[in-house]
């Protein structure tokens, strides 16, 4: 059996290339995605160790928060610095103190775009060697508060070398400085794709926001104290809350460190990683039902010479393993172009990486290798299942039987998830339960999924209802031949579904977020410009600007935003700060109980729903945890109506000053005067904004524009993605209908004998693959809709207002011509096989 097998497999080897390839996009695509991501993770941990090699403890403050961007700590008293200097074993410390710090080139303009990742730092330099990540490659460090050095990256970057003066934006506003040293971390240009700017202690904690703290102590060892010994004597000498660390325990936190961004990109691809090896699977599965059918007489002569059930299920299965081996072997090559192909595109968007080779971890490679492999066989096994069913007897038919009807266990199911998708979607709207409503129309998907075979001839007669008036006898012969085997129809049709479905759920979704934060934006905003960072948890502006912008001329009021993350309550949450003398007016925040004007610097203000989710009232006491460590109680003193722009907590702008004194604004939103001259307005907030060459301004036109580029940004990203699903799937209408001109040879001749031209026959192959494409175009779309509508319905519900689902029809219908024209491009190599047929030898094949 396992020569007959794997003779088979070469005999038959063209009807499996569609399979190969399914599966081996799919493979490639989890493995690139996993390869990158080990190369990240390794690249930005390496990095670390290699610089902090020499460091033999670490005095750091305790955890305050668990956020979503690791895990926060709160800054050391730098009284602590002598303490541990005078303590036993110690050779020499450092303090380091790290915070916002971003160059600006020749031009005036940003070296780094922190909207895109990056997190340029400003740093303290050290002189005790052992303790100095950063290795001078050219001129000295930092005498003065108006000396830095810059890393080599930001050097070759800007053209910057010793001598050189620059200008560097922080907390504490734009800072002219000269450049009297450059140098490596470690041996790396950067740390790990961030530019960091060193300055002199002094000089770091002021213009960082770290005035008396430090971020934590480096300390180095005397000759012949251990790290064990070290990390003993300095815990002893000091009192509180701070935590001492061994430097191996440094390196092996290091070693484990990662980039954020890096993980959810890295995750986000092997979810689709995973979708397209499950739209591969019903390709596979299709496919070998369909080499079943017609090995029907061939399997029955292999039961009538003797061979049992189990060996024809085995002889089945190997075949998928034979093809899940070969096509998953060659996806970890493709993998690897994928993963270089990930790298370069990262670097396209202005992020800075990391340098070293790809990093090719064998558990990465065995992961995708063996998802791969089952999949395939998998896929195969209901196939096989039917094979060894075959009875001897069919070996005296003259042609294969395939069962075409869906079984009643199938109704049955499909009916079940479906009718139980619609109870949950109502009970969770009725009782505004998201997870109820997100499960029923997963649920929905499945049912429909389900029921495709069921649905396949009705609806595929209303979709060719007018093809056989337009095109004729080929109209009419795709029409049928599409309609006389509904189970392989919906197989081949189920694979564009998945993809299309997901394009629709997100078309959908991406319109309604635009129309919704638009609207919103239009409703609320009372203001004319908005001065803008493009920080979110990372970097922004001094507060200086805001200051400056409210004394410009025309300008009647400056409300600047600022932004954290801290435990508020009992969990862990997005904090704003707004200055509450001056909010409303620059947004309608719809406040219903309470007052802004009673704030004050422990003062709360919430969202109204939010607050009844969770019980707060007026006068309700909450703590708040911010990352610096510092602990305080706020009072719910307003609640409002509209938390679309302003957040579902915040707090009074002086509040998270005091708390969070390295804090900045990311966003500065501006009214002008009565009567004020928009251009004269614009000129006078550009006059003074310029000096901060991080800022945009914008008008409210320019807002929405920027509104919509985002949404259209993330549409464009994931609908790159998709394309990889939907190409799979086309492929497998071709290999079905590759599979079907094979099955119908002596059909197909006939109709030659009879007259059909080559021309009709070529159409007639091309509208039966665009009526399959179309037919899981519009059940795509379909489900999309409904997943699309799920997802603004949870969206509403956790808050934002104004979420409202908008259909974007004609996108929509773009999307089902594209998919029907991609349906006739997959069928033209089949169509014109064909169309070659030797008229005789079709009508004598059996």
């Amino acid at each position: 059996m396992l020569t007959l097998t794997l003779r088979g497999l070469r005999s038959h080897k063209r009807r499996l290339v569609g399979t190969v390839l399914a599966v081996l996009l799919g493979v490639g695509f989890m493995a690139g995605s996993l390869i990158f991501t080990d190369t990240m993770q390794a690249s930005f941990s390496g990095v670390y160790a290699d610089a902090e090699r020499d460091t033999d403890a670490l005095v750091r403050g305790p955890e305050t928060i668990e956020s979503y961007t690791g895990t926060l700590r709160a800054p050391v008293d730098e009284a602590l610095v002598e303490r541990v200097a005078d303590a036993s074993g110690v050779a020499g410390v450092a303090p380091r103190v790290e915070g916002y710090a971003q160059v600006l080139d020749a031009d005036g303009e940003v070296v780094d775009d922190v909207s895109s990742g990056a997190a340029p730092a400003g740093a303290a330099w050290t002189d005790v060697a052992a303790l100095n990540p950063f290795e001078l490659v050219d001129g000295r460090g930092p005498a003065s508060g108006d000396e830095v050095v810059v890393d080599r990256s930001l050097a070759d970057e800007v053209g910057l070398a010793p001598g050189d003066r620059t200008t560097v934006l922080t907390a504490s506003g734009p800072v002219d400085v000269e450049v009297v040293g450059v140098a490596t971390f470690g041996n790396a240009d950067n740390r790990a794709g961030n530019r960091t700017v060193l300055f002199t202690l002094d000089a770091a904690q002021e213009l960082l926001g770290r005035v008396g703290t430090v971020d934590s102590i480096a300390v180095e060892a005397a000759d012949g104290v251990s790290q064990a010994d070290l990390a003993r004597d300095v815990g002893a000498a000091l009192s509180g809350d701070t935590e001492v660390i061994t430097g191996a325990a440094l390196t092996e936190e290091n070693s484990n460190r990662s980039n954020g961004d890096v993980d959810f990109f890295g995750t986000f691809m092997q979810v689709f990683a995973v979708i397209a090896l499950l739209v591969g699977a019903f390709i596979i599965n299709n496919t070998f039902a369909i080499l079943i059918a017609q090995r029907t007489k061939e399997l029955a002569l292999l039961r009538a010479i003797g061979a049992s059930t189990k060996q024809v299920r085995r002889s089945v299965a190997l075949e998928a393993l034979v093809v899940g081996v070969v096509a998953s072997g060659a996806g970890l090559l493709v993998g690897i172009g994928v993963a270089q192909g990930i790298k370069s595109l990262w670097s396209s968007f202005g992020i800075t990486l990391p340098d070293g080779p790809l990093v090719i971890a064998p558990t990465s490679l065995l992961l995708a290798f063996g998802v791969g492999v089952i999949v395939t066989v998998g896929s195969a096994l209901l196939p096989a299942r039917r094979a060894a069913r075959v009875p001897p007897v069919a070996a005296m038919r003259d042609v294969t039987v395939e069962r075409t009807r869906p079984s009643k266990r199938r109704i049955g199911l499909g009916l079940v998830l479906t009718v139980g998708s619609v109870l949950a979607v109502l009970l969770g709207i009725t009782n505004g339960t998201v997870p109820l409503v997100l499960g029923g129309a997963l649920a929905g998907f499945f049912g429909v999924a389900t029921l495709s075979p069921v649905l396949a001839r009705p609806v595929m007669s209303v979709l060719a209802v007018a093809l056989p008036r337009l095109t004729g006898i080929r109209g009419l012969l795709a029409k049928e031949n599409a309609r006389r085997n509904p189970k392989r129809t919906a197989a081949t049709a189920s694979a564009l579904m998945i993809g299309v479905a997901l394009v629709g759920a997100i078309t959908v979704f991406a319109a309604s977020g635009k129309w919704s934060v638009t609207h919103s934006f239009d409703e609320e905003f009372r203001g004319d410009l908005v001065v803008d960072t493009g920080a979110w948890t990372y970097g922004g502006v001094s507060g200086d600007l805001a200051d400056e912008l409210a004394a410009a001329e025309h300008v009647r009021t400056a409300v600047p935003k600022r932004f954290t993350q801290a435990k508020v309550g009992e969990s862990v949450s997005e904090l704003s700060a707004w200055p509450a003398d001056t909010v409303e007016q620059a947004f309608d925040l719809g406040v219903s109980a309470g007052s802004l004007a009673d704030m004050g610097e422990d003062g709360l203000a919430v969202g109204a729903r939010h607050a009844e989710d969770k019980g707060y009232e007026i006068g309700t006491e909450v703590p708040v945890v911010f990352a610096t460590g510092v602990e305080r109680t706020f009072v719910v003193r307003a609640l409002f109506d509209h938390p679309d722009w302003t957040g579902q907590f915040w707090i009074d702008r002086a509040a998270l000053a005091t708390a969070e004194p390295a804090s900045l604004d990311t966003s500065i939103y501006i009214r002008g005067e009565e009567g004020s001259d928009a251009s004269a307005l614009r000129s006078s907030v550009d006059a003074v904004a310029a000096a901060y060459g991080n800022t945009e301004v914008r008008d409210r036109g320019e807002m929405r524009s920027l509104i919509a580029s985002e949404f259209n940004a993330m549409l464009g990203f994931v609908y790159a993605l998709l394309a990889l699903a939907i190409l799979i799937a086309l492929v497998g209408i071709a290999n079905t209908v590759s599979l079907s001109v094979i099955e119908r040879t002596r059909e197909l001749g006939l109709l030659r004998a009879v007259g059909m031209s080559r021309g009709h026959m070529r159409a007639m192959v091309r509208w039966e693959a665009a009526l399959v494409a179309v037919y899981g175009t519009v059940l795509g779309l379909g489900i999309g809709l409904f997943l699309g509508w799920s997802l603004v319905f949870a969206i509403k519900e956790s808050g934002i207002e104004t979420a409202r689902t908008v259909v974007p029809f004609g996108q929509l219908a773009l999307i089902v011509a594209i998919a029907g024209s991609c349906g006739v491009l997959a069928a033209l190599l089949p169509a014109r096989r064909a169309a070659r047929l030797d008229v005789l030898e079709a009508v004598a094949t059996t």
